[in-house]
């Protein structure tokens, strides 16, 4: 059986938290979604969101706080979900890419973006960008934090840094409540709009109670899941300096990387790759083949986010990896084609 690449890391007490709102028949929104908004909000430098049922309504609950209409332009990460793309395209939101350096993400250069409404970016990988770059723009910036919770700018969460941001809450994510996505607004003039947004939301928009009380209790031991990450990361990197592959980041000086997965850039053929880690029972999988840029035509050429989603793997990292797992994976790592 392959070790997959991605995997909950559910324990006990998360388990017994889902089974208390099972046995007092509390699975609607409620009270438990509220409180777990307010969790990741004070988590993720937000002054107030909430948790909605898919990462398309966070999305969309975004675009209508910015007042964004149909015509309106915004420049866009590449390696962003292809989501941000499916709701782009139903608003009719004109899209401008930004290319990103394939070393560690970074946006190559900002140049040439008048008109523009909004910046969605991301923290691939975990890798933190500068953000004071994002400071001078003097646009909306949108960070979407599903790669990249817990990341820090200046021992501060990253989040702080934009106006609003975005997190994922999908399996393959540092902490999870069995999907759903947190949107919250961090810049004070967007509160009110903000506001206004959520109150026009139907009431099966939020994520139930049974859900967010998987996320409750995962984020309360966020602190134990990036301790063992880090240390899984470690060991996978003292392999991979052993191979002929890079890898992706650090990010900049000032900022706190997470390690969301262990990354591989490629040097040689991806099928190869992927057929040699299978033989050893290791799944491995192109880690931006569902980007934004992967599935969006455009008439910009991105040569960066082009490399990453052609030759850019990840490895299986979370804390239930037994030591068996990790020691195999190192092998695999550092003997890949």
């Amino acid at each position: 059986m392959l070790i997959p690449v991605f995997r909950p890391t559910v324990r006990r007490v998360d388990m017994e938290a889902v089974l208390y709102q099972l046995v007092e028949d509390a699975l609607a929104p409620g009270e438990v979604s509220e409180a777990f908004a307010d969790g990741l909000a004070d988590f993720c430098g937000a002054s107030q969101g909430v948790v909605l049922r898919d990462l398309e309504r966070a999305i969309s609950l975004v675009c209508d706080s910015l007042g964004l209409v149909s015509g309106d332009k915004v420049a866009v990460m590449p390696l962003l979900s292809s989501v941000y793309g499916n709701v782009f395209v139903s608003r009719g939101i004109d899209v401008v890419f930004v290319d990103v350096v394939p070393s560690s993400g970074f946006p190559v250069s900002f140049d040439g973006l008048d008109g523009v409404k909004a910046v969605f970016w991301g923290i691939p990988l975990g890798v933190v960008p500068d953000m004071s770059f994002f400071s001078s723009l003097g646009v909306p910036l949108v960070m979407d934090l599903s790669q990249g919770l817990g990341a820090l700018w200046n021992g501060e969460s990253v989040g702080g840094f934009a106006d609003f941001v975005v997190v994922s809450l999908e399996e393959s994510g540092i902490i999870t409540s069995a999907g759903g996505a947190f949107a919250g607004v961090v810049s004070r003039k967007f509160v009110s709009g903000f506001k206004g947004a959520v109150a026009s939301l139907p009431s099966f928009y939020f994520l139930s109670d049974m859900n967010a009380a998987l996320g409750k209790t995962q984020l309360a031991q966020f602190d134990f899941f990036i301790s063992k990450r880090r240390e899984i990361f470690d060991f996978f990197t003292s392999a991979l300096m052993q191979s002929r592959h890079s890898g992706f980041g650090p990010g900049a000086d000032g900022g706190t990387d997470v390690p969301f997965s262990f990354p591989v850039v490629l040097s040689s053929s991806i099928k190869d790759v992927m057929v040699y880690a299978k033989k050893q029972g290791v799944e491995v999988m192109r880690i931006f083949g569902d980007s934004l840029w992967s599935g969006f035509e455009s008439d910009v050429f991105c040569k960066g986010a082009e490399l990453l989603v052609s030759s850019c793997i990840v490895f299986p990292l979370y804390p239930l990896l037994s030591h068996e797992s990790v020691e195999l994976i190192s092998r695999v790592i550092a003997t890949l084609p």
